[in-house]
């Protein structure tokens, strides 16, 4: 299991340092509000890159309700290391030490991030330390501060055959914590997981004990996992292999075979669940590989090429590292690319039927490159997010090739079409107010009625979404209109 994966082999933990970075959009030019542009009202130019303590990792992000960036990854001598970020880029100094905090030292590195509904931050990687090759969970409060509540001091172990590691993590409705990963038996590899109580110890009611193994030759590490909203979890793995286990973790009969489905498409990444409840997962080692399976496991042959898309951005090493699914049922790819000269940041978005998004980038691509100074830099793409109003978040790591820099963690902020920023229509007939959502590329939601003593016939009364909030756009705007006063008899 060790340095067999691209996440590690890019982990060059000794090269090249501090970095102060500028950006260009390769083949960019001027920023425009155009699909695919970098924000350049997030951090510098839509790109951010702080130093992170002496040389760091980011191999995951998670955006907060109020629009704030946690980023985790592994530290050099600070082990698991968590960053938030401003809505707009800067490091939050409300959060940790100037916007940091890390836990573990040498002994533990992390590789995922999820959020509670109560704001604390759930982070899974492994420990180094003896036993070797364990899952290991860290919980943080919303101030960055560990949260001695959770395992043994806001830490916990678990090992899952001879040696684990956790790559995934995803926090269920009921709070309880679900970690995937890699299992090892001493011959057989394949899928870990375990799920946690909220207090941090192993639920008994999952698997054996807590845990779950699903071992055959060939299936590989969990690298992601996808929560269904009838409680089966979708665990995603190497080979693009899946496995769906129901609420109690066994394998789930109507899916694939016996519960497993087996492709041979390099490397899975990243997974995220369609509305439909179709599944689309990530990865690849050279191009972009995405694919689209059906609520059985079988591959959607309504998707790409039998339920394939390959997209290569350079001739090099590179790969998807995350995916999401914006509202219209695009997606969204990111990861890295490579032309054997420096590595980027690279985007894909997909049309729902597989195609690439012409209106996206350039051909429905972006690639984006760091400079500092003169020197090149390496930069790569772990993970995005996608916010309420549709732009696009990426987090990963960049280093300078030369010079002794050392790596830190990397965001960037894409644009996508022009959102709605909803509009203050309260007191407007609503005649009205469809006339001003529609020049604000919203719309009229839900409409319902209420007497009201204040607000005269026919007029707005609420709003919701609250006036100011960003939504992608076509947004759908609830209203509450006045029947007038009431009549007494």
């Amino acid at each position: 299991m060790e340095g067999k994966t691209t996440r590690e082999a890019g982990q060059r933990f000794a090269l090249v340092g501090l970095l102060a970075v500028f950006a260009l959009l390769i083949g960019g030019g001027a920023a425009r509000a155009e699909p695919g542009n970098l924000d350049p009202t997030f951090g510098v130019g839509g790109l951010v890159t702080a130093p992170v303590g002496s040389g760091s990792f980011a191999e995951a992000l998670a955006l907060q309700p109020d629009g704030k960036i946690v980023v985790a990854g592994t530290g050099w001598g600070a082990g698991i290391t968590v960053a938030r970020y401003t809505v707009d880029g800067w490091l939050d100094p409300t959060f940790g030490t100037g916007g940091t905090t890390a836990v573990g030292g040498d002994d533990v590195q992390a590789w995922a991030v999820a959020l509670q509904a109560d704001g604390k931050i759930v982070v899974a990687g492994r420990t180094l330390a003896f036993p070797y090759g364990s899952f290991a969970l860290v919980r943080f409060n919303p101030d960055g501060s560990l949260d001695h509540s959770f395992g043994s001091g806001g830490m916990v172990t678990t090992q899952i055959g001879q040696q684990s590691s956790a790559w995934a993590v995803a926090v269920q409705p009921d709070g309880r914590i679900v970690a995937g990963g890699g299992s090892w038996d001493g011959t057989t590899e394949g899928f870990g997981l375990a799920r946690y109580e909220p207090d941090g110890s192993l639920d008994p009611s999952f698997g054996s004990g807590g845990t779950v193994r699903t071992l055959e030759n060939g299936l590989g590490d969990v690298r992601a996992l996808a929560l269904q909203p009838d409680g089966k979890i979708v665990a995603v793995g190497d080979g693009f292999s899946l496995a769906r286990y129901e609420p109690n973790g066994s394998l789930d009969a109507t899916f694939g075979s016996h519960g497993v489905v087996r492709t041979e498409n390099g490397y899975a990444y990243a997974a995220a669940l369609q509305p439909d409840g179709k599944v689309v997962v990530a990865g690849g080692l050279g191009p972009f590989v995405v694919a689209r399976f059906a609520t059985d496991g079988s591959p959607d042959t309504t998707f790409g090429s039998g339920g394939t898309v390959q997209t290569r951005f350079a001739p090099g090493f590179g790969g998807a590292r995350g995916v999401a699914i914006q509202p219209d049922g695009r997606i969204v790819a990111a990861g890295g690319a490579q032309d054997g000269v420096i590595d980027t940041f690279a985007l894909a978005r997909y049309n729902p039927d597989g195609s690439l998004d012409p209106a996206f980038g350039s051909g429905g691509k972006v690639v984006t490159g760091f400079s500092s100074g003169f020197h090149f830099v390496w930069a790569d793409a772990s993970g995005l997010a996608l916010q309420p109003d549709g732009k696009i978040v990426v987090a990963g790591w960049a280093q300078t090739m030369t010079g002794g820099g050392v790596p830190t963690f990397a965001l960037a902020r894409y644009l996508v079409s022009p959102g709605c920023r909803v509009p203050d229509v309260r007191r407007m007939r609503l005649a009205v107010a469809e006339t001003t959502f529609s020049a604000a590329r919203c719309a009229v939601g839900t409409v319902t009625r209420t007497w009201s003593r204040k607000v005269g016939k026919g007029r707005v009364v609420s709003q919701r979404p609250a006036p100011g909030t960003g939504l992608i756009a076509g947004a759908k705007i609830n209203l509450v209109i006045s029947k007038g006063r009431r009549k007494l008899r």
